[in-house]
């Protein structure tokens, strides 16, 4: 089953030492601002080529327009190494938050059904992306919001906020957080959703990480459970 181990803020730059465990899972979710916006290439993590999930941004009235790099690495190991990314422009403003996660699929991490969805959104306070899910799985929720007055949030119904910072509080709040649930049991056409106390614009995005682990098909149980029959018997 996979499981969310541990979070620590780290933007661009920073030294980030991943939680233990089996299987691990780096999920690096880089967030800022720029002026007309900004892409991103080439995240790396002390060496390892990071692969990208999300490149996003939206151009909002006033500047300051929000853009997010969301990258994974599968088995980090556990030794203190730096976050890089390379961007399309020169950024002041950035900032991010690095999570570990464990029992995590180490050939096909993320759910294929429906994969990774991200969007923007204008003039809202609970925008919401739709996902499916398998069983055992783990969903990290994530969204960078701006407006005039700083965010407080109402998380999404059974989720756990690990992360919420401020990346810029003059003149205008642009945050960054993050949400993951672990989940037992699957499901289809599942939404979330995070309130936000004032109306404004944004980004955000969803994963969903896949079980390395489950049980084996019936067909492969059903010869265990004759063999141990005879035993008895």
């Amino acid at each position: 089953m996979t499981a969310y181990v541990s979070q620590a803020t780290a933007g661009n730059g920073d030294s980030h030492t991943p939680g233990s465990g089996s299987d691990t899972y780096l999920l690096w979710v880089n967030s800022g601002i720029r002026n007309n916006g900004v892409t991103s290439s080439a995240q790396d993590f002390g060496g390892s080529s990071m692969t990208e999930l999300h490149d996003i941004l939206i151009n909002i009235a006033g500047g300051g327009d929000p853009f997010a790099s969301v990258s994974r690495l599968i088995a980090p190991g556990t030794s203190s190494a730096t976050l890089s990314v390379t961007y399309s422009a020169s950024v002041s403003t950035q900032s991010g938050t690095a999570l570990t996660f464990s029992g995590v699929d180490q050939t096909t991490p993320e759910y294929t059904t429906n994969v990774d969805p991200e969007a923007t959104y204008n003039s809202s306070t609970a925008p919401s992306l739709g996902y499916d899910r398998p069983a055992n799985s783990s969903v990290i929720y994530w969204r960078h919001h701006a407006a005039a007055t700083a965010v407080t949030w109402t998380d999404p119904s059974g989720y756990t906020k690990v992360a919420d910072i401020t990346i810029l509080a003059t003149s205008a709040f642009r945050q960054l957080a993050v949400w993951v649930q672990d989940f037992t049991g699957s499901a289809t056409g599942q939404t979330v959703a995070a309130t936000s106390n004032n109306s404004g614009d944004g980004i955000h995005g969803v994963i969903v990480l896949q079980d390395s682990g489950g049980s084996p098909p019936a067909s492969s149980i059903l010869p265990m459970v004759v063999k141990y029959y005879k035993e008895l018997n």
